[in-house]
């Protein structure tokens, strides 16, 4: 079927539509509704799962589509109907438990979507300071796998928390037919988060697939992000910016708007204007 020539603009939640005290600048909200208008479909792309989405987004707030969990799946956000998710399969999780436990790392496994709030988690000798906060921060949701067996037969995805790109690459090297994906930790603003999804799981690749869902031509897509995780989004996109805030290393690769605590995302529509049609 013929491609619709609608444009989408896809922009990250934390560090980049989100001001650092968790809240959207009234310009950015102004912004989003001004794209409605024009016709533009509005996706947010995050890390968050759902859960954690609606301790920072009303029910009503001005987007169409939510990719959350990394990629992991897609919400419609006006009917709030799931309508793409992925799951790891019970011989992947074996096969990364096995290296996992072989290098002494500590890891928590999030349970299936819809429920990926919940988690269970292995402490091993290898564990950092930002693992044991977020335990101790979501208690509520975790279960120690020393205590019981993992309960299902799939999940959405690993957590490893580390404390330096060297131990990343090796156990990036003994992992297979998985995706890897490195973000920056959401709580110390430090640590290197390791998520380990299916493979062909990320905020691009399911962009992509939201893309081919509703019709829409890739080459009228503007994505902004601001962190590791949203690099395959970026490259995938026709036009991309990172925000002021990003790393060092993503600005380099990207264009750059201004930062999140001054409507970035507004500016990063206004200088990507030419690539969406906004006029």
């Amino acid at each position: 079927m013929k491609q619709s020539r609608t444009p989408m603009i896809i922009t990250d939640l934390d560090g980049t539509l989100l001001k650092d005290d968790k809240t959207v600048s009234r310009k950015d909200l102004n912004t989003l509704l001004r794209l409605k208008h024009l016709g533009i479909i509005r996706v947010a792309a995050t890390g968050r799962n759902l859960h954690s989405i609606k301790q920072v987004l009303p029910e009503d707030f001005p987007v169409d589509f939510i990719i959350f969990s990394s990629g992991a799946g897609i919400i419609d956000w006006h009917t709030k109907k799931i309508i793409h998710a992925n799951y790891l399969s019970g011989s992947q999780i074996d096969h990364i438990k096995s290296v996992l436990h072989s290098m002494k790392v500590s890891y928590m496994i999030q349970h299936p979507i819809p429920d990926n709030h919940f988690f269970s988690f292995y402490e091993d000798t290898f564990v950092t300071k930002d693992f044991l906060n977020r335990r101790i921060q979501y208690s509520d949701f975790a279960t120690s796998l020393h205590e019981q067996k993992y309960p299902y037969t799939t999940a959405t995805q690993f957590l490893v928390i580390l404390t330096a790109m060297e131990m990343f690459e090796k156990l990036e090297a003994h992992l297979s037919n998985v995706e890897i994906i490195r973000a920056t930790s959401p709580m110390d603003h430090q640590s290197i988060w390791m998520e380990i999804f299916p493979q062909d799981i990320s905020k691009g690749h399911t962009c992509e697939w939201l893309c081919n869902y509703l019709q829409l031509d890739p080459a009228k897509t503007l994505a902004i992000g601001n962190d590791y995780n949203d690099m395959h989004m970026l490259h995938w996109a026709a036009d991309s910016y990172v925000l002021e805030n990003a790393p060092d290393e993503l600005k380099k690769q990207f264009k750059v708007s201004e930062s999140n605590q001054n409507s970035g995302f507004s500016k990063a529509v206004e200088l990507g204007g030419h690539s969406v049609v906004i006029r």
